[in-house]
């Protein structure tokens, strides 16, 4: 027998035997509690970054403070991934496996001297469906010092040597 489901949501099954002298067993009635239960989840879970936004500077080895909210009706225990890409989401790296979903966690930057990332927040079910969401603009790390440059022009005609007031 084959069973399909109309839509995603938890179903309950009672097997009821038939003999080839066609006695049965009863029939169930309403509360009889289930001999097997299936969960049918199609849908990924729902997933938001909330910090970094994207656009923010930070030094080289600073703790960003990662912040997210995702939902599912099946959540997993540990099913949070966070991923950095230098290359504007070609490849992707992770930066941690295996979060729980507590909203939020707080990681060390790479220590490259002039990089930008996009941050990538991964989120897994139960049923193996995944969810994610990417900040918009990438993030800086420059860990470059500053440079000054001074510049003049001369000025015609010249100021006189000895001014007076």
């Amino acid at each position: 027998m084959v069973f399909e489901a109309p839509e995603d949501g938890q179903y309950g099954f009672v097997v009821v035997s038939t003999d080839n002298a066609g006695n049965r067993e009863a029939t169930p009635t309403a509360g009889t509690p289930p001999e097997a239960v299936a969960v049918v989840d199609t849908a990924a879970p729902l997933i938001r970054i909330d910090n970094p936004v994207g656009g923010e500077i930070f030094g080289p080895g600073a703790n960003l403070d990662r912040r997210w909210v995702a939902s599912d009706a099946n959540r997993s225990g540990k099913c949070v991934d966070v991923l950095l890409s230098n290359d504007g989401g070609n490849t992707w790296s992770s930066v941690v496996q295996g979060l729980s979903n507590t909203g939020g966690t707080i990681l060390p930057l790479p220590g490259a001297a002039a990089e930008r990332y996009l941050v990538q927040v991964v989120v897994r079910d139960l049923a193996g469906n995944v969810g994610q969401a990417v900040i918009p603009t990438p993030i800086a790390v420059d860990g470059r010092p500053p440079r000054a440059r001074l510049t003049w022009q001369n000025i015609t005609p010249p100021l006189p040597s000895h001014p007076t007031y």
